[in-house]
Order: C-alpha cells, then sequence, then structure tokens
C-alpha cells in the first residue's frame, strides 16, 4: 500500500534530477561523523544509515545486509547520494521562498488515506507504523514530495506554448501524425493445413465467413469474437501473418498461413486509406507533448547549474564516484 505516497523516498528516484553528482564533488575535510555536506549544511553518517533502515523496513528482501561489504557499501553511497540531492533541492526551495504549511501535509494524508485506505485514517497510519515507519516519517517525505512538486510548478511557470510553436512541431515531426493503412480482418484458426484449405475453399465458393469461423475455428477467443481481429496496421502482427493480410485487397481470402502449430486464414472486410491527422485534430496534443520537452529541458538545465554552482563534498566511503562493485570498463556513474 505504499504507493499512496512515498513513505520511504526511493533511492533510484533521484528527485532533483539525474546528472551524476560524483565529478562535481569532492572529498575535502569533513567532520567524523559526517557523510557528506552541501553548501556547509552537514548529512551525517547516521541519517544515511536511518535511511538505509527505513528502506529495509519497506523492502528488505532488497536490502544488502552490512555482512554484503560491496553490496552495502554501494547501497550506502546511493543513500548518501540521494540525500545530497534532497539537500540540494530543500535549500533551493528556500531560496525561493516555496514552504509546505502543515495543513498542505495533512490534506495529502488525508488525500492518500481516501485513495489506497478507503478514507481509514487510523488504518493507514497502523499498516505504515507495523513497518516501523512512524506518522513523523510519513510526514516528512510527504513534505519533501510537495516541496519537489512547487519547485516544478515554479520552474516551468513561464513556460507555454503557442499555436506557431505548436505548428511550427507539427511540421518538424509530421511523420508522426501520418496514419497507417488498416484493414478491418477476420480469421480462422485450425489445427492443420486440410481443415485450413478447405475453410479457403469454401470461403472463396461463397460461404459465410461468421459461420465457419463458428463451424471450424478451434480458438475460443476468436470464435467468441467471431473471428474479428479488428482493426490491423501494417507490422502490428507476426511477420508470417502480417505479410499475409497486407497482400490482400478488400473482401479477398488469404492462403493458408502457419505459425507455430496453427494454421490461419483471413478475410479482408474493409480497408480504411492511410491518413494524415491534421494539425488540428492534434494540436492539444502537441501543446502537452512539445510543453513536456520545454520543461525537461529546462529543468535538466537549472540543475545543471544547481550543480555547478553547488560545494558537494563527500566521504571517502559514502562517495558514488567509489563504488565497489565496479568492474573494470563499467560505465561510471
Amino acid at each position: 500500500m505504499i504507493s499512496g505516497f512515498r513513505a520511504v523516498s526511493l533511492i533510484m528516484a533521484g528527485l532533483f534530477g539525474t546528472i551524476a553528482i560524483a565529478g562535481l564533488a569532492g572529498c575535502g575535510s569533513l567532520p567524523d561523523d559526517a557523510a557528506a555536506s552541501v553548501n556547509g549544511e552537514i548529512i551525517t553518517k547516521a541519517e544515511v544509515a536511518d535511511r538505509i533502515d527505513n528502506l529495509r523496513k519497506v523492502y528488505s528482501a532488497m536490502i544488502p545486509s552490512e555482512e554484503d561489504e560491496a553490496g552495502y557499501g554501494d547501497l550506502r553511497r546511493e543513500v548518501a547520494d540521494q540525500l545530497v540531492r534532497e539537500e540540494l533541492e530543500r535549500q533551493e526551495t528556500e531560496k525561493r521562498g516555496i514552504t509546505v504549511s502543515e495543513a498542505e501535509i495533512d490534506e495529502r494524508m488525508e488525500y492518500t488515506a481516501e485513495e489506497k485506505f478507503l478514507g481509514d485514517t487510523v488504518r493507514m497510519i497502523e499498516e505504515f507504523e507495523g513497518m516501523g515507519i512512524s506518522v513523523e516519517q510519513m510526514r516528512d517525505d510527504i513534505r519533501r514530495t510537495i516541496l519537489h512538486e512547487k519547485m516544478e510548478a515554479d520552474i516551468g511557470k513561464d513556460i507555454q506554448v503557442t499555436d506557431e510553436d505548436a505548428r511550427d512541431y507539427y511540421e518538424r515531426n509530421i511523420g508522426q501524425y501520418v496514419q497507417p493503412e488498416r484493414r478491418q480482418v477476420r480469421q480462422i484458426i485450425t489445427s492443420d493445413e486440410a481443415d485450413a484449405a478447405a475453410a479457403v475453399s469454401r470461403l472463396r465458393a461463397g460461404e459465410d465467413m461468421l459461420q465457419l469461423v463458428s463451424e471450424i475455428s478451434i480458438d475460443e477467443t476468436a470464435a467468441a469474437r467471431r473471428g474479428a481481429l479488428g482493426l490491423v496496421s501494417p507490422g502490428q502482427l507476426a511477420p508470417e501473418l502480417d505479410q499475409a493480410i497486407s497482400g490482400l485487397g478488400n473482401g479477398e481470402i488469404s492462403d493458408p498461413v502457419r505459425l507455430g502449430e496453427q494454421w490461419y486464414v483471413f478475410k479482408v472486410e474493409n480497408i480504411i486509406p492511410a491518413m494524415l491527422r491534421s494539425f488540428e485534430d492534434v494540436r492539444n496534443e502537441i501543446i502537452v507533448i512539445y510543453g513536456g520537452q520545454l520543461y525537461s529541458q529546462k529543468w535538466r538545465e537549472f540543475v545543471s547549474e544547481v550543480y555547478d554552482n553547488a560545494s558537494i563534498k563527500f566521504d571517502k566511503e559514502y562517495d558514488p564516484a567509489f563504488k565497489k562493485s565496479d568492474v573494470p570498463n563499467a560505465p561510471v556513474k
């Protein structure tokens, strides 16, 4: 039931983007209890250990034990990396005057209970506490989530896609808006070639396709659909079947086609020509897609700028640049 909100932040999510901190950071002088520092703000080794403990409470089977030196070391580095990202985001929201009220957290708690626990807040809290996650931890995670959402909104508030922008995108990507030729197809499926050949002969002699589907087809699902495959586009089916169908004209019957242990017979009942969707038809869709692309680009630029201007230091045992499980020639994070 954890999906209602991230009661424990998933370390893979990378709230503050996917730019690697390693390479932007250093291993300068840190207090003995520090795992990392972000612009002078200390992230303690105890905080890293607490986050790992929280992860273990929810994902016990996925979390390596401390006896697994390489695996646990990598996890410790990933958690430290995540906490650094979260601290960077906290500092940025503070600079922008972005805050989260207790009332907003209450509202999100109520929403989660409504969505995932049929409105039973007490049961929700009991279930998380049963995993060792306190109400305070739940609220802290909700606070981080809402801060992130508000940061995203602040970054994207000035992004607008005009009709001119949308039309330019349409013309540059016009191939995406060509709807290929489609065929309305019915099929008969048999277990041997002789039955399939007999079906072809009877169909070409004028017998009713629906009657033959009911009488001959061995596939119960196909029979229940009266043999209907729906609208079929090129490349949608297995190559053998696709080739047989694409060569048929309207009303034509295919020769028997073998695929695995079954034989197929197809009849094309209608052909819908290829068409280009008009700009007016896809305008709103483009505004959403292109706006998302502009936002992603702006977010990446923002995150890159934040990291470039940040002073980040790691204790070597917590530095994501030094993963003990790395192998020669493996990609560097």
